[in-house]
């Protein structure tokens, strides 16, 4: 009789246990959720400036990263790379037929969003924040 004893109170121990652990283990995975929640991006503007250049307006429902990025020569792009944000766009092309640059380009990939400016001659971007 206590070798049944001692298998009841060790399974209601292990039950304890199994509860306590799965509740500590959705707890985390709850919190990793809040803590990475990624910002959207929910609209892009473009606007002719003088000197043949564009200024492309992105809008966010919080504050974005700062951009990584990259140019090429040929063809010619200019792609920014916004770390936990995703597209909100209803499009992922935008031409803008007029000036050097050509379209943008606004795609979701993992765990970032891109954005590529085509051009039509290479040409280094020039950051602004507002």
């Amino acid at each position: 009789m206590a070798f049944t004893e001692n298998c009841r109170v060790t399974a209601n121990t292990n039950r304890k246990y199994r509860k306590m652990r799965n509740a500590l283990v959705a707890l985390s995975v709850m919190l990793s959720f809040s803590v990475h929640a990624a910002v959207r991006m929910d609209g892009i503007e473009f606007s002719s400036l003088p000197g043949d250049k564009i200024e492309i307006r992105m809008q966010f429902d919080g504050t974005p990263p700062d951009p990584t990025g990259y140019t090429i020569e040929q063809p010619a792009r200019i792609a920014l790379d916004l770390k936990d944000v995703t597209s909100g766009l209803g499009s992922k092309y935008h031409p803008l037929g007029s000036g050097n640059a050509r379209s943008v380009t606004v795609v979701e990939a993992g765990d970032r969003t891109r954005v590529i400016v085509s051009c039509l001659l290479y040409t280094s971007p020039s950051p602004r924040d507002s």
